[in-house]
């Protein structure tokens, strides 16, 4: 259940309801995860304990955006993107929508993230040489003065701007997330 009237029902991947003294034991597991799910709840329960398994998600809902390289061609800079494997993104000119796995039943992306959604409170910016993670108040600048997005191949987006300057970033991670939590843990 949740509180948002519109996301009342989750789908919950492992569920122990009204279970007492019960322990869920992988036994060395990788579980991955698919569509909107909460990854393992524990409901009106007690003494359950989760252990031995490792999670992770084919396409999680915080999508992880490297930038790679950075530059000027033309005198415009540059900044690519890697997407994580399992996501995809379809250009709307100057911007992307990111688009995660598609439901074998709908044949539907189980998520979309329209350009607006990384202007959030909720984004962060993570520097992979420093380790340090920050929370972009005002949005993290992924379309900041963008003309064009261009599909490099390998899962890799460029991003020109309409600047003529290297805009630096490179080594960072613009770690972005839908601003609807329908399904906490995905």
């Amino acid at each position: 259940m949740g509180t948002n009237p519109e996301h009342v029902t989750k789908n919950i991947g492992i569920l122990m309801e009204d279970m007492d003294d019960v322990i869920v034991d992988g036994m060395g597991s990788a579980l991955t995860c698919h569509g909107n799910q909460t990854e393992l709840s524990s409901i009106r329960s007690t003494d359950v304990s989760f252990r031995n398994f490792t999670t992770d998600w084919y396409s999680p809902g915080v999508l992880d955006l490297t930038i790679m390289d950075t530059g000027v061609v033309g005198g415009q800079g540059y900044l690519d993107y890697k997407l994580p494997p399992g996501n995809s993104y379809a250009i709307n000119g100057a911007t992307a929508t990111f688009m995660g796995e598609k439901s074998p039943l709908a044949g539907l992306p189980y998520w979309t993230q329209v350009p607006g959604e990384t202007m959030g409170w909720q984004n962060q910016i993570r520097d992979l040489a420093t380790g340090e993670t920050v929370r972009a108040g005002s949005g993290i600048p992924l379309w900041k003065d963008s003309t064009s997005v261009t599909n490099m191949g390998n899962d890799i987006m460029r991003v020109t701007c309409a600047v003529n300057q290297n805009p630096g970033s490179e080594g960072q991670v613009y770690e972005t997330r839908r601003h609807t939590r329908d399904t906490p843990a995905s």
